[in-house]
Formats: C-alpha cells, sequence, structure tokens
C-alpha cells in the first residue's frame, strides 16, 4: 500500500475537532477506493447501454437512456452501486489476510463488472416494441 492514510489511521491521529477529521476523509485510502469504483462502475453503466443499443432493445442516445427517459431508473442503479461499493470497501475485500492491497486493476475491473451487472438490472429502459 502506498504512504495513503486510511480512515483508522486518521483516527489514531485523534483530530482535534470534527473539521478536522472530515476534511482529513477525502484524502484516505478508502476514499481513492470509493473514488475508483464509482469512475469503473460508470464506465460498466455505459457498457450496459451499449449492449442494449447495440442489440436494438432500446434507442436514442446515452444520454437520453440516462437522465431524460429513465432517470429513476438511473438514480437507482447509481444508488444501488454506490451501496455494493461502500459495503465492499467496508467488507475489507481489496486486502489480503495480510493487510495487503489486492491491486487497482481488481478495484476497476469489480467496478465495472459490478457496474454492468447493477445497471442491467436496475436501469432496463424501455425496450424496443416488437413487430412483425
Amino acid at each position: 500500500m502506498t504512504d495513503v492514510q486510511t480512515i483508522q489511521q486518521i483516527k489514531a491521529q485523534a483530530p482535534e475537532d470534527l473539521w478536522q477529521f472530515l476534511l482529513a476523509l477525502p484524502g484516505s485510502f478508502e476514499a481513492q477506493l470509493l473514488y475508483g469504483l464509482m469512475l469503473s462502475g460508470i464506465v460498466g453503466m455505459v457498457a450496459n447501454y451499449t449492449v442494449n443499443w447495440a442489440k436494438g432493445d432500446i434507442a436514442g442516445s446515452l444520454v437520453a437512456y440516462l437522465f431524460l427517459e429513465n432517470f429513476r431508473r438511473t438514480l437507482l442503479s447509481i444508488v444501488t452501486f454506490a451501496g455494493l461499493a461502500i459495503t465492499s470497501i467496508a467488507a475489507g475485500i481489496f486486502m489480503t489476510g495480510a493487510g495487503a492491497f489486492v491491486g487497482w486493476a481488481n478495484v476497476l475491473w469489480f467496478g465495472a463488472a459490478n457496474g454492468f451487472g447493477v445497471d442491467a438490472i436496475a436501469n432496463k429502459g424501455r425496450r424496443a416494441e416488437w413487430t412483425e
């Protein structure tokens, strides 16, 4: 792992007040994991759109799919994925039993694969009607 502090290390320094602790959180290792997961999760969601668009299940642009036609479903996908990401970080799945970091490739792969899966389940979109 790098020289970035974990939340546990930040807590051990006993910040003098709440604001010092909150200001230190965005630079923590766990926050960096969350940033990586959220970015790769968005890539997975875009990949789900691309697959559905290529199959002809949906028509229209990515912006229309995510925000104009299916905003609530998109919000559901993002919130669900954020919960999955936070739970994964809290469970320590990105650390080995010895406390070593598993690597950014594993974090990004996990985020993209789960972003695709969550979006495929939660954000079905409007399916093109079948005609003969």
